[in-house]
């Protein structure tokens, strides 16, 4: 396995342990390794994943502080991790609290990584958080939240789907958009920026414009949410327009 993948694979793909002794040992392992003197911030991304391999309530209760007290490298890959622990209570309460928390205000990596991880685990709790941020400014930020807002399917999210898709019809879809999710909020080095990058990097070209990132991601959503496929901007307006003030998701 090339080196890029095998540490890929150490943040993202370990097969998860049992519960027990082996977490309370894998805990005292974390701490002493991430708090150890002159740890490199790459070594604590890594012991984040050693323990993130137990997944269970307790390895998610030690996590969840990391969200937002730790290098903004290590919170992308905490959040990451957490979306693998489905089912585990408070695991998605603490991804919205981590996505509103005022430390990660304005950090796009962590956010955008946060939204992934909801998305990831269809966390209702976080409908109405992530319709807001479907309108975000920040191009990255709204792609991810229109990617997890399709997933959790709420009907608070199709208000903001559509006059968001309304929106990029019009000149706002023209302007360009930057190309690196993560610009500037890893460390420098090599084989961890691949890593973290490779899939929020799928889009990249060398110009691409806000409606060429948007807008395939908007009617997806819509479709998955509604189950329905309109062709064009304005028969999706329409449609809510006659619909919105009893609309119920479909099964």
């Amino acid at each position: 396995m090339p080196a890029s993948g095998a540490l890929l694979f150490l943040l993202v793909g370990a097969v998860p342990l049992q519960d027990g002794a082996a977490v309370d040992s894998a805990v005292r392992k974390f701490k002493s390794d991430y708090y150890r003197a002159g740890v490199r911030e790459e070594d604590r991304v890594v012991a984040v994943g050693a323990l993130a391999a137990h997944r269970c309530g307790k390895v998610a209760r030690v996590l969840a502080p990391y969200l937002t007290k730790s290098p903004v490298s290590v919170r992308i890959v905490t959040a990451r991790h957490l979306a693998g622990f489905s089912g585990i209570e408070g695991v998605e309460e603490n991804l919205l609290s981590a996505l509103l928390h005022y430390r990660n205000n304005g950090q796009r990596g962590v956010q955008v990584t946060v939204l992934q991880a909801l998305g990831t685990l269809r966390a209702s709790c976080a409908a109405e958080a992530v319709s807001r941020l479907v309108e975000s400014p920040d191009i990255w930020v709204a792609k991810a939240a229109i990617e997890a807002a399709g997933k959790i399917r709420s009907a608070s999210s199709v208000d903001s789907l559509v006059r968001a898709l309304v929106r990029l019809d019009g000149p706002c879809g023209d302007k360009d958009a930057f190309l690196d999710p993560f610009e500037g909020e890893l460390p420098a080095t090599g084989l961890l920026q691949i890593a973290l990058r490779e899939a929020a990097l799928k889009d990249r070209k060398r110009r691409i414009s806000q409606r060429a990132v948007l807008r395939e991601p908007m009617r997806a959503a819509l479709k998955y949410i509604t189950k329905l496929d309109f062709s064009g901007v304005k028969e999706w307006q329409e449609w809510w327009r006659a619909h919105k003030r009893n609309y119920v998701v479909p099964p």
